[in-house]
């Protein structure tokens, strides 16, 4: 995004892309070369666009000679900002795992075979627990992210990254895991496992996986003076 003043204030031009509830919400904080503008959502053109999570949205919106006063501009910690949005798609992303491993259970205690609930059987048994513990892991990690946000502690990035890739890890098992556990009824359209599946992997695409933020606590690490 290009932003350069004139005689009024500022203009804003060009396109932002793949940004999250970007067709839904009233003002949008756009993040230019000149700094950060909170201006008013219906500034701006917004096209939704077609994602495999139906109940995501995410927009293209267009700006084209945008024009914003001085007020607009805000003072913003932008590496802050960034650690923000990274703790809050890893807490989304536990919260999608938690889901999953939730119907996961509901359906292993439910249906049987051999006249008894799958449940009882041990390698299915192995397979929930190594669920649960991932989604533990993951929002232990979502949680320390936060408390260093609301305390400004500097290992805010660290834990930022940290959280973010531990989420995306938890998708992927929990994800593997959950539809082998209900079968063939995790493929069906009907069965509201679907949504979660999609909300967690969704999540794992945006804002770097967790082999990008693996490498980033490997950077940290290496700079580190132990």
């Amino acid at each position: 995004m290009a932003a350069h003043r004139d005689a009024e204030g500022w203009v804003l031009d060009g396109t932002a892309r793949h940004v999250l509830d970007g067709d839904r919400v009233d003002r949008l904080a756009v993040v230019t070369d000149a700094g950060v503008f909170a201006i008013a959502a219906n500034l701006v053109s917004a096209r939704r666009t077609a994602v495999f999570d139906p109940v995501l949205h995410v927009a293209d919106l267009s700006f084209c000679e945008v024009r914003v006063p001085d007020s607009a501009r805000l003072t913003v910690d932008r590496e802050r900002a960034h650690h923000m949005a990274l703790t809050g798609m890893a807490i989304t992303m536990v919260g999608a795992c938690q889901r999953i491993l939730d119907l996961a259970l509901e359906h292993v205690r439910s249906r049987q075979q051999f006249g008894v609930p799958i449940g009882s059987f041990q390698a299915v048994q192995h397979k929930a627990a190594d669920m649960h513990v991932a989604v533990e892991r993951a929002r232990a990690l979502a949680y320390f992210a936060a408390l260093t946000i609301a305390a400004d502690d500097p290992r805010r990035r660290l834990a930022a990254a940290m959280a973010k890739a531990s989420a995306g890890e938890c998708q992927s098992l929990v994800f593997r895991h959950g539809l082998q556990l209900h079968g063939a009824m995790g493929f069906t359209w009907e069965n509201d496992l679907q949504f979660a599946l999609k909300r967690a992997k969704a999540g794992e695409l945006m804002l770097g996986g967790a082999a990008e933020h693996r490498a980033r606590i490997a950077e940290e690490y290496r700079a580190a003076d132990f």
